[in-house]
């Protein structure tokens, strides 16, 4: 178990405000302004972090270049809390409760054979009885490792790390449990071998010169080892008011800062103080792209590319890429081919326990296309109802100002939550290339004419879109903006008119 360093966290606490801002730059960028990329520096301290922030501009291509700079001090109190938790990680690598705990309730729960064994039953010597199967104890299991979770959390609580600004949680990750057993390891008897990996056996053990044997009866014993390991969340939680973060821009909600922590538990052959020799990792991390666990991707259709591993970045050549000593825990994965271009990038949330591997295959990329319709629907007045003209493109037609539909599609998965927007053409077509698959919300709206009323009198359409690898047709309907109180209920309409 490792702690990021504070020059570490500084690190990656100017890497990611950079990208933020230059984000918010992209997406509010002019024309005539040009500006690089964010240069940006924290520094924590104990009552807070200082950011510093530098951006080069200039007006046009030939225009005067410039530096925008910007200094700001944030009342959080991040690096106590990074002091904490690396006071936590220091006593629990000394003391692992957690595992001696579930060696503990493993020895006490009926439901499991106790470890390392014990003499069992009398039973006949040429029989061949199971004591327990390995399926019928990963419930049991599941359930131990969540007592020796709860009472990690117990013996925190009256520990002198929990204070009135503090608020400290443990979650055990059960779907990454990883749980394995050897029982009766080497023993053979009566002719058999009774070594197993998914049963524990009585193993029949003659008893010489006594009434049993006579009978043909033994006494019976087993062995067996357990190997368990899963990973633990913790999460530190300051309450104080300086740890508090606000929301977006314009609201007055906040929530409190949190540190998360994930821990490695693992007993190993019954032993509770087991350390897994493949991972060697410094007390201090300096680098947070440093780790317990292993990664390996297995990639099918492509010979080179770039992986991602949150902000940690690597290239693979090959169909296989190995990266040994990467943060454990869950993580945003993105694969992307260099060779070849054009396929789609492969994006998944993934749990790293242990050696993960990850198998994956390049889709083709996905297109969107379709045609934007205006649905006519006129009010009968001198009827009071409605008559259905059918669609009619809705067209780009030129003016001051232009008049036209924007489609905009922004995908809903992944971490960067990519927008890509186009103008419908003169017949209503529109065309969106160069998409990774996956689930999108599609918005088309009318231009504003010079008194910022839509140039089309229609309504905003919106609505979630899978998109499938290759090309995808869709069809926009834009309802119109008028409504028409008809039998009790509002209907649009186009227009209104005696027919």
């Amino acid at each position: 178990m490792s702690i990021p360093s504070v020059e570490a966290m500084e690190g990656m606490l100017s890497y990611r405000i950079a990208e933020l801002i230059a984000k918010d730059l992209e997406e509010s960028r002019e024309d005539a302004l040009w500006m690089g990329f964010p240069e940006v520096s924290v520094r924590l301290y104990d009552t807070g972090l200082l950011v510093k922030a530098s951006i080069d501009a200039k007006g046009s291509e030939d225009g005067e270049r410039g530096q925008l700079t910007s200094e700001q001090e944030v009342p959080l109190h991040l690096k106590p809390l990074r002091d904490l938790a690396e006071r936590y990680v220091r006593n629990y690598t000394v003391e692992r409760t957690i595992e001696a705990s579930l060696l503990n309730a493993l020895i006490q729960d009926p439901r499991i054979p106790a470890p390392p064994g014990m003499v069992t039953k009398n039973l006949g010597c040429s029989e061949q009885e199971a004591l327990a199967y390995k399926r019928d104890m990963i419930a049991p299991m599941r359930e131990n490792a969540r007592m020796a979770v709860a009472l990690e959390l117990r013996r925190l609580a009256e520990s002198d790390l929990v204070t009135r600004e503090t608020e400290w949680s443990i979650e055990a990750d059960e779907r990454g449990l990883e749980f394995s057993l050897l029982a009766n390891e080497g023993v053979q008897a009566e002719g058999h071998d009774w070594e197993s990996t998914n049963v524990v056996y009585h193993v029949p053990a003659r008893m010489p010169h006594s009434a049993l044997a006579e009978e043909g009866m033994c006494s019976s014993y087993y062995t067996v080892a357990y190997t368990a390991r899963f990973p633990v969340e913790v999460t530190i939680t300051d309450l104080s008011k300086p740890g508090m973060l606000k929301g977006v821009e314009g609201s007055t909600a906040t929530r409190p800062l949190t540190f998360k922590i994930m821990l490695g538990i693992l007993v190993e052959h019954n032993e509770p103080d087991a350390v897994d020799l493949n991972i060697t990792l410094d007390e201090n991390v300096t680098d947070l792209c440093t780790g317990a666990c292993s990664l390996r991707v297995i990639v099918e259709n492509s010979n080179a590319g770039h992986i991602s591993l949150d902000t940690c970045s690597y290239e693979y050549r090959g169909e296989v890429f190995s990266a040994p000593n990467v943060p454990c825990g869950v993580h945003s994965l993105v694969v992307e081919s260099g060779e070849p271009i054009g396929l789609a990038r492969y994006a998944k949330q993934v749990n790293i326990v242990g050696n993960y591997t990850e198998q994956i295959a390049f889709t083709e990329r996905s297109t969107v296309l379709g045609k934007v319709v205006v649905r006519e629907r006129v009010y009968c007045t001198s009827s009071g109802t409605v008559r259905e003209l059918g669609d009619r493109p809705a067209g780009f037609v030129d003016g001051e100002p232009p008049m036209y539909i924007k489609v905009v599609i922004r995908s809903l998965e992944g971490d960067d939550l990519e927008t890509r927007s186009t103008i419908a053409d003169e017949d209503g077509r529109f065309l969106l290339s160069g998409l990774d698959p996956g689930k999108y919300l599609v918005l088309a709206r009318s231009s504003l004419d010079l008194t910022n009323i839509p140039s089309y009198k229609v309504q905003p359409a919106a609505f979630i879109q899978d998109v499938m690898p290759g090309r995808n047709e869709i069809e926009i309907v834009l309802e119109p903006l008028l409504m028409e109180l008809v039998d009790d209920t509002y209907v649009a309409v186009s227009s209104r008119k005696e027919c």
